[in-house]
């Protein structure tokens, strides 16, 4: 028996490289690894993107609150927001590069409300359950 394991251990010292079974082996524990990763990393991604299109709403909400302060009113657009110096508010889109939906109300007189919404990953405002909206009460907030 010592002889068979010593001759193993001989030729397999002479020998140079790895087999093709234990590349194989390799190759299938790394894909086993890939496949338990990627869905991981995939939902960490969109949740990035939620966060930062939640923190470009609170910046804009905030501005179009200073607005308000200052013209007891909130302005027609979130464009009116770049002549007041608040450029970055006025300029934002959400992660997904969409320009934010800005809808004050009533339309016409006085602004005294508005609601602020992009639609989400899938860019879409009548699926509600990715939607982050705002309003002149609710601070910014994923949708249900």
């Amino acid at each position: 028996m010592f002889k068979t394991i010593s001759r193993s251990l001989t030729r397999s010292r002479n020998q140079k490289g790895f087999t093709l079974v234990e590349l194989m082996v390799v190759v299938v524990i790394l894909g086993i690894l890939a496949a338990l990763v990627v869905p991981t990393l995939s939902g960490q991604v969109d949740r990035a993107k939620d966060n930062r299109s939640i923190a470009d709403m609170k910046t804009i909400h905030n501005a179009l609150q200073l607005h308000f302060a200052d013209k007891n009113q909130y302005p027609e657009n979130l464009g009116a927001l770049s002549s007041e110096g608040l450029h970055q508010a006025a300029d934002m889109k959400d992660a997904w590069e969409n320009a934010f939906i800005y809808t004050p109300t009533p339309a016409t007189g006085r602004r005294t409300g508005f609601t602020l919404l992009t639609g989400g990953a899938d860019k879409n405002i009548a699926t509600t359950a990715d939607n982050i909206f705002s309003s002149n009460t609710i601070q910014p907030q994923r949708g249900e």
